[in-house]
C-alpha cells in the first residue's frame, strides 16, 4: 500500500508544481483539443462509414451485371403475310367464286431464347414459342376467316459442355437440329429469307431432328472442324420422324468463304413408309424410301464486298439444291435479298405446299428495311415469292412481307 501510493503523491505533487492542477485556462485548452479530436475523428468515421455503402453499393451493381451478362435472352416477334398474285391452276372455281389456295394468311410469331453460360465454359439454351396462325380450311363461309388459337411450345432445351478451347459437345434434350451439330452456312440462316430455302442447312442437316448428343473440333487454328450427332428423330415433324446420325467436315480458308460435306444416315430400323402422310400422292413409297437413305449434301458461304454474302448448297438426290444472296440494311442504304432452288420451303411466306413427288423449284426477291443493329434490330422484308406447281405444271407467284423485331439484353 506504500508502494503504490508513493507514486501517485509524486504525480500530484508534480502537476502541483508545474501548475496544471490549479490552471484553469490549462484544463479549458485540454478539453477544446479533446473536443476537436473527437470531432474530426467523428468526420474520419463517418467519411470512412459513406465511402463503406459506395463500396458495398458499388459490389452489389457488379454482382448484379455480372449475372445478367451471364444470362442472354434475345426475343423475336415475326409477321408474315402472303398474297397470292398470280396462281398457277391452284385456284379452284366453284359456284363462279375464285378460292385462295390453303396455304395463303398471315403468320404471328413470338420466340424468346435463353442462353446462361457458366465460367467453366460450359452452356444452357432454352427457347419458347408462342404462335398465332391462321386455322385449317373450312367449307363453312362463315369459318373461312376462323383464327387458331395460339400454340405456347417450348421448343428447345440443350446442355452444352466445353472441351478446352476448340471442342465441346452437347445433350439436346428437347427441340434438336442438325444445326445443333453442323453449320448451316448460309446467310438467311438467322430469318433474313421469305422461304427459308436452307434456313436449316441442307438436306443432310435439315433432316436430323428430336433430341440429340452433338460434338464439334476444330483445329487450333481455326481453319477445318469436324462436328457430328446422332439424333433420335422427332415424329411430329414430317420426313424426319426416324432417328438419324449425322457427320460434317468444314474447311474455313481465310475468313471470307467456309465450305463443308455432311452425310447423314438413317439409324437402323428406319422405314421409308413413315413418309406416307407427307405427299397425298398415290407415290408416296418411291418418294418417302429417299428419306430412309443416305444423304450427301455440300456447302458454302462466301463474302463479297463488306456487306453481300452469297451461300450455295446441293444434296444428293437432285431434290435439294439453291443459292441465294443477301446484303443487310444500313445506314442510308437498302439492304436486299435473292434466293432460287428446289426444296420444301421453312420460311414463313415458303409459297406452294408439295404437291408431287420431289420438291417444287421456289425464287424470292425482297428487300431489306429498317436498321441492321444487334440488340434492337427492326427489318421490314417484302418481296415476290414464285414456285413450281409440279401438279400443274405452273408457277404461283405471291406477293409476301415478313417484319421482324429483335431485342437482344
Amino acid at each position: 500500500e506504500t508502494l503504490d501510493s508513493a507514486p501517485r503523491s509524486c504525480v500530484v505533487s508534480a502537476m502541483s508544481s508545474r501548475g496544471f492542477a490549479e490552471d484553469p485556462p490549462a484544463r479549458q485548452r485540454d478539453v477544446e483539443t479533446l473536443r476537436r479530436l473527437t470531432r474530426d475523428a467523428f468526420a474520419e468515421i463517418t467519411s470512412t462509414r459513406d465511402r463503406l455503402a459506395d463500396l458495398e453499393r458499388s459490389v452489389g451493381t457488379d454482382r448484379a451485371a455480372r449475372l445478367g451478362d451471364r444470362a442472354r435472352v434475345e426475343s423475336r416477334v415475326t409477321l408474315a403475310s402472303a398474297l397470292p398474285f398470280s396462281v398457277g391452276g391452284d385456284i379452284t372455281h366453284e359456284n363462279g367464286r375464285r378460292h385462295a389456295p390453303r396455304n395463303c394468311g398471315s403468320l404471328i410469331k413470338a420466340t424468346t431464347t435463353v442462353e446462361t453460360p457458366f465460367a467453366n465454359g460450359d452452356g444452357m439454351v432454352m427457347r419458347l414459342s408462342a404462335t398465332q396462325a391462321p386455322g385449317e380450311p373450312s367449307q363453312n363461309r362463315n369459318r373461312q376467316n376462323q383464327i387458331a388459337s395460339p400454340r405456347f411450345v417450348l421448343e428447345k432445351l440443350a446442355y452444352r459442355v466445353r472441351l478446352g478451347h476448340d471442342a465441346w459437345v452437347r445433350l439436346v434434350m428437347l427441340g434438336g437440329e442438325g444445326h445443333d451439330a453442323g453449320a448451316t452456312l448460309n446467310p438467311t440462316s438467322k430469318g433474313a429469307t421469305l422461304i427459308g430455302a436452307g434456313a436449316r442447312g441442307a438436306a443432310a442437316l435439315k433432316k436430323c431432328r428430336g433430341p440429340a448428343f452433338c460434338f464439334s473440333k476444330d483445329s487450333a487454328n481455326g481453319a477445318a472442324g469436324i462436328a457430328g450427332g446422332v439424333f433420335l428423330g422427332d415424329p411430329s415433324v414430317a420426313g424426319s420422324e426416324n432417328g438419324r446420325a449425322l457427320l460434317q467436315l468444314t474447311c474455313r480458308p481465310g475468313s471470307r468463304a467456309a465450305a463443308s460435306i455432311a452425310v447423314s444416315v438413317p439409324a437402323r430400323g428406319a422405314r421409308a413408309a413413315d413418309e406416307t402422310d407427307r405427299f397425298e400422292t398415290d407415290e408416296v413409297s418411291q418418294n418417302a424410301s429417299q428419306n430412309a437413305t443416305r444423304t450427301l449434301s455440300a456447302q458454302g458461304l462466301f463474302a463479297l464486298g463488306n456487306d453481300t454474302l452469297i451461300g450455295a448448297w446441293v444434296s444428293s438426290g437432285a431434290c435439294d439444291w439453291g443459292i441465294c444472296a443477301t446484303t443487310p440494311p444500313s445506314p442510308g442504304a437498302i439492304g436486299w435479298g435473292v434466293g432460287f432452288g428446289r426444296g420444301d420451303g421453312d420460311g414463313d411466306c415458303a409459297g406452294v405446299k408439295r404437291g408431287s413427288q420431289k420438291p417444287p423449284l421456289r425464287g424470292e426477291v425482297f428487300l431489306r428495311l429498317g436498321n441492321d443493329e444487334e440488340k434492337n434490330r427492326k427489318t421490314a422484308m417484302p418481296g415476290i415469292v414464285v414456285a413450281r406447281n409440279d401438279a400443274t405444271k405452273r408457277w404461283d407467284v405471291s406477293l409476301a412481307c415478313k417484319v421482324q423485331f429483335d431485342v437482344a439484353g
